[in-house]
């Protein structure tokens, strides 16, 4: 019943003075009740043999305890976000984010604890709680107003829903539905297995929810009361369903009603998904500081508050991101296929990673915020020059590539391995072009504040990636050596696909932001400045990316290739260091340890790069020096704590996201072994982030060029050294001793230009951090102590997890706050 309007205060002149106590009352108010029924909720849960209402029957159609649990766990996260955990300034749908994350960590710890107060742990309990929170979350985020009249869109769906309606009503009731989908099944899929109708109540289920959410129910006026009648008719529409068919003859089965169920979570999922990401498509995602900002380039110093909005969408990419290479794990497991599927998207993956992360834009940007200020018409120019530029250069280097590629496939006798790889490289080349070209236009709209489109541009590329891979999985039959190799081409296409949509994302959000012009008059000096700059910051900035791209280069050239097994090395026969497998292993313990450093890490990066050009630009060293030294400890404030929590939590994380389908228990080992070294220096990669973004914005591209370069030639060193001991988590290890020493060379080097960028304040940040750390992990480490036995399933694991998780961010959070740590409250101030 809240949304960003409800708690926006409108515009009051300032010559009637606003009360301040009643809101201030009202939230302590709103706290301590959501402690006191956060408590006897608990209370609730964990009395023991406590019955709900109607003694429980497993053949009873109407379990009232689910419905306990949804209303009773809906109710907690509504509460939760009400009482502002985060405060009054950060946005709302940042605060219904953290809710959710606090209400649904809390129910897999609240599920797997009553198992110490005589109650049974229930899957379908947890199901059911899970459904209240996303419930709760969709009814908050809806907006209390809609537009005046339906869209294209909305229309289409209700005549889908009208067409569509009869038929589904039909094979759901009548006796002969059943053996109607399954031979409907057989059509389509040329093969039948059991248990297909249960993965039809799944998909019904989400399909149902996200097309009766489409449709307005409630009318286009008022989509918080069709987001109401949705969720009643989808939480009313399995029990009432299988009612219905229990009067026509059919058998009733809770496993149909439970998978209907399990489909509606789903779609929960993503319609909160959707709300989060919605405001973009009509207007662009921006914090309330930047919506008070009377210029396009605005004020420096709030860059915290660009930070919070990327760090959300990034937060959002990096979860599909996860559910991505879950998703290629179950399917390919850890072998030959997926190595080479991640060979052959290594070369456009390098690209995205180093562009979609600031390299072209940290050239492009200091250019065109200048020009912007000075003469908005040049800087219109001199982006579309750039543009033009970027397509012609790019669109000719993709297209040597792939006569070079041909050549190579027809000339050579590969094995079957690299003839795989180049052919997957063939298809996902064209992927470069466009992932580079979608990088430059963010870094326009960066710089006229838009930041929310550029950073929710991943998840397409993730969604399409997911979507290709079990269409793949599902169409394709037959023997491994055969059906994956298929599946890859499926995925690669996949690829493509997605920068096709990538790129018109981007183009809309521009054209709603700006205009730019191809045209040369006045632009060359400028464009010549920034291709003299632009060299040194993609390599300098793109430290990291290189040495991933070596170590996914050494595992897979060390690796055993159609049963070869040794290597000649200095005349003598040796084993390969490292198992078939391992540049998945690889890939996959980036994918983890990316997760804290794309969401927080380069997050600020992003956000403070324009805010530090701005104040190099003026001549402003005092603030210059202020903003350097507020993202050195934030850095650190956020990535000491996740390198400590990601070591800790390495195997039950890895097991949670990875483990199933052709993914086993030893590939958690071995991808958790590889985590562990990456994860050691997480914060150094969120500082050097930092740290590179001043050097660019005083126009010292050489500096980083340099250690850079140092630095890659020392991994490389460190990776021939160290897998021979360690295997492939020797690769991590390497890439995490390399970050640190990068990182001390930056803060030696940056002082050419800000005097004393670690003072006293820094110092003190730090130690306070590092307190903070050593508290959380000996915390951490106690509870994954006591509950390692009991974690040997992946909900109960989830439930590990969660429980971590939440004890961590209470510990380091409470105790910042606590210690009136300044930089929770630039968080909580969104400045």
């Amino acid at each position: 019943m809240c949304n960003d309007d409800d708690i926006e205060a409108p515009h009051v002149d300032a010559r009637v003075p606003r009360p301040s106590s009643e809101p201030a009352q009202s939230l302590v108010w709103l706290r301590v009740v959501a402690i006191v029924y956060w408590i006897l909720l608990f209370v609730a849960t964990h009395w023991p043999r406590l019955e709900v209402l109607v003694p429980l029957d497993s053949r009873n159609i109407w379990q009232l305890d689910k419905a306990a649990h949804v209303l009773g766990f809906g109710l907690l996260m509504a509460l939760i976000a009400w009482a502002r955990p985060l405060g009054r300034r950060v946005p709302w749908r940042v605060t219904v984010l953290a809710a959710v994350v606090l209400a649904g960590g809390y129910a897999l710890f609240d599920e797997w604890s009553q198992q110490y107060a005589q109650r049974d742990v229930s899957i379908s309990d947890l199901l059911a709680s899970l459904i209240g929170v996303g419930a709760a979350a969709v009814l908050l985020l809806q907006p209390r107003r809609g537009p005046d009249r339906a869209g294209w869109t909305t229309i289409c769906v209700r005549v889908f829903i009208l067409l569509f309606l009869p038929t589904a009503a039909v094979i759901a009731v009548l006796p002969s539905g059943s053996r109607m989908f399954v031979g409907t099944m057989r059509d389509i899929f040329g093969t039948y297995a059991r248990g297909t109708d249960k993965q039809g109540h799944l998909f019904l289920g989400i399909v149902a929810t996200w097309l009766l959410a489409a449709a307005a129910l409630g009318g286009v006026r008022r989509p918080r009361l069709g987001a109401a009648i949705v969720l009643a008719v989808m939480g009313l529409g399995g029990p009432v369903l299988e009612t219905i068919q229990s009067r026509t003859g059919r058998s009733v089965e809770l496993a149909d009603m439970y998978m209907h169920n399990v489909g509606v979570a789903w779609a929960l999922a993503g319609w909160v998904l959707w709300l989060l990401v919605k405001p973009m498509v009509s207007k662009p995602f921006e914090s309330r500081a930047i919506e008070s900002e009377p210029t396009a380039t605005g004020p420096a110093g709030h860059f915290v508050g660009h930070a919070v909005v990327v760090g959300v969408l990034t937060f959002v990419s990096r979860i599909t991101g996860l559910l991505r290479d879950a998703v290629l794990a179950a399917v390919f497991g850890r072998g030959a296929t997926v190595d080479a599927f991640l060979m052959g998207f290594l070369v456009p993956n390098l690209f995205r990673r180093l562009f979609g992360e600031g390299a072209l834009s940290a050239a492009f940007i200091p250019h065109y915020t200048r020009l912007l200020e000075r003469d908005p018409a040049i800087a219109k120019r001199f982006a579309g020059v750039c543009v033009a530029g970027l397509v012609t250069v790019l669109a000719a280097i993709t297209l040597v590539g792939e006569l070079i590629l041909a050549g190579m496939l027809w000339s050579g006798d590969w094995t079957t391995e690299s003839s795989l790889v180049i052919r997957l490289t063939m298809i996902m080349l064209p992927y470069m072009p466009m992932i580079c070209l979608v990088a430059l236009i963010g870094g326009i709209l960066q710089v006229h504040h838009k930041f929310g489109a550029p950073a929710a541009v991943p998840v397409l590329l993730n969604l399409a990636m997911i979507a290709f891979t079990l269409a793949g999985a599902g169409y394709f039959v037959g023997p491994d050596e055969l059906r994956l190799p298929r599946i890859a081409h499926t995925v690669a296409i996949g690829v493509l696909v997605a920068g096709v949509l990538q790129l018109i994302w981007q183009v809309v959000a521009l054209l709603r932001t700006t205009s730019i012009r191809v045209a040369l008059a006045d632009t060359g000096p400028e464009v010549r400045s920034m291709l003299r700059v632009m060299g040194p910051m993609v390599i300098g900035l793109a430290v990291f990316q290189i040495n991933a791209f070596l170590d996914s280069l050494i595992a897979f050239g060390l690796s055993p290739d159609e049963g070869s097994q040794t290597i000649d090395l200095f005349g003598k026969t040796v084993a390969l260091p490292i198992e078939m497998g391992g540049v998945g292993a690889l890939q996959w313990a980036q994918r983890l340890y990316q997760f804290p450093l794309g969401v927080f890490g380069i997050a600020i990066a992003t956000a403070i790069f324009p805010a530090l050009s701005r104040m190099a630009t003026d001549d402003e060293p005092t603030g210059f020096r202020r903003i350097l030294r507020h993202g050195l400890r934030l850095t650190m404030f956020i990535g000491l704590p996740a390198s400590v929590g990601l070591i800790l939590v390495r195997e039950p994380l890895t097991a949670v996201v990875y483990q199933r389908g052709r993914f086993n228990a030893e590939d958690t080992v071995l991808v958790a072994s590889i985590l562990m070294g990456y994860a050691a220096s997480v914060w150094a990669y969120s500082m050097t982030h930092v740290l590179t973004r001043a050097f660019y914005a005083k126009h010292d591209a050489k500096t980083p060029l340099k250690i850079s370069m140092v630095m890659v030639a020392f991994n490389f060193a460190l990776n021939l050294t160290l897998i021979w001991p360690l295997g492939v988590a020797g690769l991590a290890w390497s890439s995490a001793i390399s970050a640190v020493g990068q990182v001390i060379f930056l803060l030696i080097f940056i002082r050419r230009h800000v005097d004393r960028p670690v003072d006293g304040s820094v110092l003190a940040g730090w130690a306070r951090t590092a307190v903070l750390t050593i508290v959380m992990g000996g915390a951490v480490w106690f509870y994954l102590g006591l509950t390692d036995e009991w974690a040997y399933n992946f909900w109960r694991q989830a439930a590990v997890l969660g429980g971590a998780v939440v004890l961590g961010g209470v510990i380091v959070l409470g105790g910042a706050w606590l210690t009136r740590a300044e930089e929770l409250k630039w968080l909580k101030r969104n400045r």
